[in-house]
């Protein structure tokens, strides 16, 4: 399967969430939520929603949150074969 990473620079030391979303918003899974270290950090998503399924090909979204910021982007899962 499909895996995506996803990086984020942190300004200094604090919790960060990302949220993978479905179009109608819906949290599919959570990809990381945890103390992120100053500068790069990278989450993973396995293309899996929480209880372990694999997901249709589509567009998703991710949020991020953390200190000040609440950004959401698009991500596309294709070539996923049945």
């Amino acid at each position: 399967g499909a895996t995506g990473h996803i990086r984020f620079s942190m300004e200094r030391e604090a919790r960060a969430r990302i949220d993978i979303l479905d179009l109608q918003g819906r949290i599919v899974t959570t990809v990381f939520d945890a103390q992120a270290t100053q500068g790069m950090n990278e989450a993973v998503w396995n293309g899996h929603d929480a209880t372990g399924r694999t997901v249709a090909n589509g567009v998703y979204f991710y949020r991020f949150k953390a200190l000040d910021q609440d950004a959401s982007r698009k991500l596309v899962v294709v070539g996923r074969r049945k």
